[in-house]
């Protein structure tokens, strides 16, 4: 039975055409004057990957050779020029593992008998000479038997048999150029399916991952998706052109206001999530409707150049940030309650977090009885100062901490780490509550991927700080749109029942004040499903095999899952499973296979790294008299070590410092308590008298 294969779905790779349900033998034939692919069996086409096929016929006959493919650098014949009557088949007979056994032997025990060196004689004197241990054809059956073991273990192999005319040697030419070929012969046909029987002779079996690679088709055949789904929605945001058995349909669009439900965008890398979410936020933003964005990468600057949005690029940018600072107009207690668990869980502490959390309520609340806009490196020392309280106590030789003590100091890393930066360290710094009034983008791509989390963590408390002073609005519209690039991160792995719990919350909250949030992440699983549950909007790029079946359940399709599933492991680059919530009273509908928009967004200018503006600072010992004194010293700032050392012959010392911050200096004497402490002024000249 002959068929033209009509249409496959996007994406279809020769694995999954292997598994299409074909049964254990079947050929393509490549027309190349007709640009097309055809596909011959005894029993009829199966098909489980939405590839759809017609009844074809075609005469053939006349001499031909056969030859077993045993690898290949990639062929394409659609792809040359100048072929004009060539004609190739490709035959596939599926064997058991145990068939290819006997191959496996014989390829080992050649192998096996490969020597590095040999003894020959030249003009009666003996020369050593090196045999191609690695030589071509070695390399060959090491690549086979790679071949051979993987189909013993997934119990699949293929002999893959090339027929072509004898008289074509431009096609024989390439073809040998780009595979290799094994086990020639010549034989004469009458037709197709003669040509078929006799190339089931050769026995040459490879794996099928190694078989998938001989899987190639016309470039005339339809890419297509392999479901119908409904094509238009109406609204003033565009996701894309809506696909109806792969054709561009209307536009599929959503209403702004429907953004506030939340969002979540998911898909393998390279697949358009972040050009989707783009195109989403600049129409949106083109509505005068501020945009906060949170990524990992470069990618959302060149947005906020190309939009002409504030872009602050942590490590990059000289724009002084106090993330202890509460700018919004709500309880002080809430902000510092929220900033206390969000520190906690970003800190790294593990089985110390809840001991970490209470220690920095404990210090906040000392803090803030004072001042909403306080200084970093005070409320460093007042957490600092709670932890000895809480887990140590003091001596004559110094301070002794208990195990939680010392491992919620240790969990204090990553706030020294960013404290000792200038740019962190100001007293006063940028206003969230007017910068997020004309929204901005956080680059995070200079940042560390551990210190991210944590950074993540401190912009979040600012923007639901200002979001919880916005007043509760049922009319329809938006006031703010959220993207969190890499929402894993600030989830932290889903380990924590009380983040997902407080997003949750938020994500109900967020309606009532007309602000949407848009989860941005590769895997569906990296969003806890309580939480995609809860956001009705949903895009969903291609899937990994491993996920797909969660993405597939989250979707609304008239189809069954595993349809569902094949699909979305196969979309092609920029389309996706996409659906919204109904508005207005209208029902949800089933999802729409989407197109997304183009967009083009121009290359961000190059940043220079930001120094932290470090200035010296000059410590002289003296005694009493006045005299200088030689002495060891030990500097810390914000718990840090930044110095230890000798004084010069003057007493004196110099080291890079913040300048304006104060500094801990330790001059250390022969026994512990007579070692005395001292404070310094960075970027100045400081006398310390002992």
């Amino acid at each position: 039975m002959i068929e033209e294969i009509v249409s496959i779905p996007e994406g279809l790779n020769g694995e999954q055409f292997l598994e299409a349900g074909l049964g254990k033998e079947f050929a393509l034939v490549h027309d190349l004057m007709r640009m097309r692919t055809l596909v011959l069996t005894h029993d009829g086409f199966g098909n489980g990957y939405g590839i759809r096929t017609r009844q074809a016929s075609m005469e053939l006959s006349g001499s031909f050779f056969l030859a077993s493919a045993l690898q290949t650098k990639g062929i394409d014949l659609y792809s040359l020029l100048g072929f004009s009557s060539h004609l190739l088949v490709i035959i596939f007979y599926r064997l058991d593992a145990k068939d290819a056994e006997k191959m496996r032997k014989k390829v080992e025990d050649e192998l096996s008998g490969f020597q590095t060196r040999a003894v020959r004689r030249v003009n009666e004197i003996n020369l050593n000479s090196e045999l191609y241990y690695n030589s071509y054809r070695r390399q060959l059956l090491a690549s086979w038997l790679e071949s051979l073991n993987e189909a013993e273990s997934s119990n699949a192999c293929y002999n893959v048999v090339f027929a072509f005319p004898e008289n074509d040697r431009t096609l024989i030419d390439y073809l040998r150029s780009r595979s290799i070929l094994s086990s020639f012969s010549k034989i004469s046909v009458k037709n197709l399916e003669e040509l078929f029987e006799k190339a089931r002779k050769n026995d040459m079996p490879i794996g099928q991952s190694l078989a998938a690679k001989f899987v190639f088709f016309s470039p005339a055949i339809q890419r297509v998706m392999g479901l119908e789904t409904v094509a238009v929605r109406s609204g003033d945001i565009c996701i894309g052109s809506g696909l109806v058995h792969g054709e561009n349909k209307l536009n599929v669009c959503i209403d702004s206001s429907s953004l506030k439900f939340g969002t979540i965008i998911s898909g393998l890398p390279g697949t358009g999530k972040t050009f989707a979410a783009m195109s989403i936020a600049e129409q949106v933003h083109n509505k005068g409707i501020p945009i906060v964005a949170i990524a990992p990468t470069e990618e959302w600057s060149a947005f906020g150049y190309a939009n002409s949005m504030p872009v602050i690029s942590f490590y990059r940018s000289s724009i002084p940030i106090n993330f202890f600072k509460c700018d919004a107009e709500i309880s002080i207690e809430r902000f510092y309650e929220n900033l206390a668990s969000l520190l906690a869980l970003a800190s790294n502490a593990g089985p110390y977090t809840r001991t970490l959390e209470k220690v920095l309520l404990a210090a906040f609340k000392k803090v803030y009885a004072k001042t909403t806009r306080p200084d970093p490196q005070e409320v460093y020392n007042v957490i600092e100062e709670e932890i000895i309280e809480e887990h140590a106590k003091r001596s004559n030789v110094g301070i002794e901490f208990t195990k939680h003590g010392e491992n919620t100091m240790a969990a204090l890393q990553n706030l020294r780490l960013m404290l000792m930066r200038r740019e962190f360290a100001y007293s006063e710094g940028i206003d969230f509550a007017k910068l997020f009034e004309k929204g901005a983008i956080f680059d995070l791509s200079s940042v560390s991927n551990s210190m991210k989390p944590f950074y993540y963590s401190l912009i979040l408390n600012q923007l639901y700080s200002v979001i919880d002073s916005f007043p509760e609005d049922a009319s329809p519209g938006l006031r703010l749109l959220a993207l969190l690039e890499e929402a894993q991160l600030a989830l932290h792995g889903n380990s924590s029942e009380a983040v997902v719990a407080d997003l949750k919350q938020r994500i109900q909250d967020f309606r009532k004040k007309k602000v949407g949030l848009v989860l941005i992440t590769h895997n569906v699983t990296d969003i806890n499903k309580s939480i995609r549950r809860l956001c009705q909007n949903k895009l969903y790029f291609r899937q990994s095999p491993d996920v797909v079946r969660f993405a597939a359940s989250d979707l609304i399709f008239d189809a069954e899952q595993g349809k569902v599933q094949k699909m979305l492991k196969t979309m092609g680059n920029r389309i996706c499973a996409f659906v919204s919530v109904g508005m207005n009273s209208e029902p949800v509908r089933d999802a729409a296979l989407v197109l997304t928009r183009e967009i083009s967004v121009p290359r961000a200018p190059a940043a220079e790294t930001y120094s932290p503006g470090l200035e010296k600072m000059r410590i002289k010992i003296r005694n009493s008299g006045g005299m200088p004194v030689e002495a060891r010293l030990k500097v810390e700032y914000v718990g840090m070590k930044v110095f230890s050392g000798k004084t010069d012959e003057s007493g004196s010392v110099e080291i890079d410092s913040l300048p304006g911050r104060n500094y801990k200096v330790y001059v250390l004497g022969e026994k512990k308590k007579d070692t005395k402490v001292f404070t310094a002024k960075g970027g100045e000249e400081n006398v310390l008298v002992i």
